[in-house]
């Protein structure tokens, strides 16, 4: 698809979403809404996979996934908050409160880049020009992304995992085989009324959004691994450990650490490593805050009679193993752990290409 083509689909994704919020009859705004949502996703994900690695277009498309499924979480409570309380005050006000926040995440889903990026300015080449304090602040900036990294996954992924434990091992169990195998859920009928219909269509949009974070491939991997790490957690292990240890960030540091000593690229080349080190952490960051909002905003699922969405369960917990398994995984390709996503340049080849200079 062009990204003229593109363009226009999150326009009319912006639109319908927009136009369901302010609707006097939100139940036929939201089938329009779903619909592009579905056409949305497909386009995103394709763009995603298609990209090549280290590709900004990659990190761009997660990004407007993640905002994306937010965006239908938002929708799908808006929907739920309508249909308990539908007098038209209530909702004016409700409308009103959701629309901010609607149009942040509207803004990353129509560029990919989010909202707040304020780091420090662009650091100037004349710092590095003496060797030892060049390699001294380079050597911090490894170590403050690493731990930034292990620090914001190990809690999201906790949060995912504390999730999972509470839905149940048997739901555990079906939910990895539903990530893994793509399989999709069963639908209620119409007796809960459309508004109920039409939030829970959203919410499996949201659904189909993060799951089109990982793709087949990694979708299986996840499933897999998260629910290792299940049971890890059950027998008393802490996550943050187990995450230190799968990514190997206290073995990567010691080696970038002497390569950086035994290196002397130009002040530029230090400098930037320091800026892309620095601008990686808080793109990482960011991701685990839309992350971290997710897994608040898919407990919505729960106000949701069966008679609309007999697996809401099921759903949440799909949603849980996808997202922990998403945000960890994510993780190991920022610090380039030797598992992961393999989707982008992390600390240890941000310093070699550096270095190499």
């Amino acid at each position: 698809m062009t990204i003229a083509g593109f363009d226009r689909l999150t326009a009319e994704y912006g639109d319908a979403a927009r136009r369901t919020l302010q609707a006097d009859d939100p139940a036929q705004a939201a089938a329009q809404f779903v619909s592009r949502a579905a056409a949305l996703t497909e386009a995103s994900a394709a763009r995603l996979t298609s990209a090549s690695p280290d590709d900004e277009t990659r990190s761009a498309a997660e990004t407007q996934l993640l905002a994306k499924a937010l965006v239908e979480t938002n929708i799908a409570e808006h929907l739920v908050s309508v249909a308990r309380t539908p007098e038209v005050s209530m909702r004016t006000s409700r409308a009103a409160r959701s629309n901010a926040e609607l149009e942040l995440l509207l803004s990353i889903v129509a560029t990919g880049e989010f909202a707040v990026t304020v780091g420090r300015a662009a650091l100037d080449a004349q710092a590095f020009a003496d060797l030892d304090t060049a390699r001294l602040l380079t050597k911090n900036a490894v170590t403050d992304a690493c731990a930034l990294v292990s620090k914001r996954a190990a809690k999201s992924g906790q949060t995912a995992l504390a999730g999972l434990a509470g839905l149940g091992f048997g739901t555990l169990a079906r939910a990895v085989d539903v990530v893994g195998s793509g399989l999709s859920f069963k639908l209620g009928d119409e007796t809960a009324g459309t508004l109920y219909g039409r939030a829970r269509d959203s919410l499996v949009s949201a659904y189909a959004s993060i799951r089109g974070l990982l793709g087949d491939t990694a979708a299986n991997a996840a499933g897999a691994q998260m629910k290792i790490w299940v049971d890890d957690l059950a027998s008393g292990a802490l996550f943050g450990t187990l995450v230190e240890a799968w990514y190997r960030t206290a073995e990567a540091r010691a080696k970038l650490g002497a390569r950086i000593d035994t290196s002397a690229p130009p002040a530029a080349g230090w400098a930037s490593a320091v800026t892309r080190l620095e601008a990686l952490g808080r793109q990482y960051a960011g991701t685990a805050d839309l992350t971290d909002k997710l897994l608040k905003g898919l407990k919505v699922v729960g106000l949701l009679p069966p008679a609309a969405l007999p697996e809401g369960t099921l759903l949440l917990g799909a949603a849980y193993v996808a997202l922990g398994g998403y945000i960890v995984f994510a993780g190991a390709d920022a610090v380039d752990a030797p598992v992961g996503l393999q989707r982008m340049a992390g600390v240890r080849r941000i310093v070699e290409q550096a270095v190499a200079k």
